[in-house]
């Protein structure tokens, strides 16, 4: 149910390189959820029952607008896997 993604209070992420994951508590799981609730800058992870992962091109999810996007401007810390190194928002 995609009005109850948009107005879930907690969602969960975890940043990785290929494009941040991404759930919502109460949200029903199928890919139309992960399509429509990021304004279609997601898809569902491969290999998971209930995850969205943000598309290679777009990796980073922004929490308060729910999309995925691409740049982030402010404090960035270094996000490192093997030899990928890629910048994150910190607080």
């Amino acid at each position: 149910n995609l009005a109850a993604f948009t107005l879930c209070s907690e969602v969960t992420i975890s940043r990785h390189h290929k494009g941040d994951m991404f759930t919502a508590e109460g949200a029903t799981c199928s890919k139309d959820v992960c399509v429509g609730s990021s304004s279609g800058t997601a898809g569902m992870a491969e290999g998971t029952d209930c995850t969205c992962q943000c598309l290679p091109h777009l990796p980073v999810f922004r929490e308060d607008l729910h999309i995925c996007i691409d740049d982030i401007h402010g404090h960035l810390g270094d996000f490192r896997h093997e030899y990928l190194t890629r910048q994150h928002p910190v607080s």
